[in-house]
């Protein structure tokens, strides 16, 4: 696996947003075959109303190293959506989405339908992380260690969380054309369903946390497309 030279290093800053309530640890796989340092950008606690754009400044922002003139953004699922909206921002110059998406017309028809009818708003906090925790977020073909951390990292963050990102997600706009995005999605992605994306690099058999169940495959794309990054030698913002 290539890596990169000591001065393609100081001039490009990596970093990493994990999924909806996750933390550092969705990357603890990934990151044993991955080649690269990386900075962690942790979720924060929303504010109440404070809107998606808003709320991407102020997790990002004091993470970035605006010196690098190369700053790749590694977004896992909505995280994937916080790192575009970083990109919009100028805090990122290069986005690698994994098992994400870039707009509302990559929604499957579930997530449609809460759009249209948000019936989670209904629901108290509480009942909402209760019924995403039980739900498809962990999938059955993770191994029982890894189901326990992803539990773990869950149970670390606040009801208002869950029910915030939930409607931050279904609510985000279409995808918009932009320069410097790269996409990795399974073609069994639980979540955000492959048949939906467009213009991704296709994992076949990939599931929505093929990070960690096909973490050396993973780490040997995001590797390939860092190399393409390096041997463009031009930004395009």
């Amino acid at each position: 696996m290539a890596e990169f030279s000591s001065s393609a290093q100081s001039a490009i800053s990596l970093y990493a947003l994990s999924g909806m309530a996750t933390d550092h640890r969705a990357f603890e796989v990934f990151k044993r075959h991955f080649s690269n340092p990386y900075i962690y950008i942790p979720w924060v606690e929303p504010e109440r109303k404070e809107s998606l754009y808003d709320y991407a400044q102020r997790m990002v922002m004091p993470h970035v190293q605006n010196s690098a003139p190369v700053r790749v953004a590694i977004g896992l699922s909505f995280g994937g959506v916080v790192a575009l909206y970083g990109l919009d921002q100028g805090l990122f110059t290069h986005v690698i989405l994994v098992s994400s998406i870039k707009g509302s017309d990559e929604f499957s028809p579930f997530f449609r339908f809460l759009r249209i009818v948000p019936i989670y708003r209904l629901l108290p906090h509480s009942w909402l992380k209760s019924i995403l925790v039980g739900s498809g977020l962990i999938p059955a073909g993770l191994r029982h260690e890894h189901k326990q951390v992803f539990r773990q990292m869950f149970d670390q963050f606040s009801p208002f969380y869950f029910k915030w990102c939930v409607d931050q997600l279904v609510h985000i706009p279409k995808s918009k054309e932009r320069k410097n995005v790269y996409h990795i999605h399974g073609t069994h992605d639980e979540v955000f369903g492959y048949r939906y994306i467009c213009s991704a690099e296709a994992v076949p058999g990939g599931s929505h946390l093929m990070i960690v169940t096909r973490a050396k495959e993973i780490s040997r794309m995001v590797e390939q497309i860092l190399q393409r990054i390096k041997q463009t030698n031009t930004i395009q913002v």
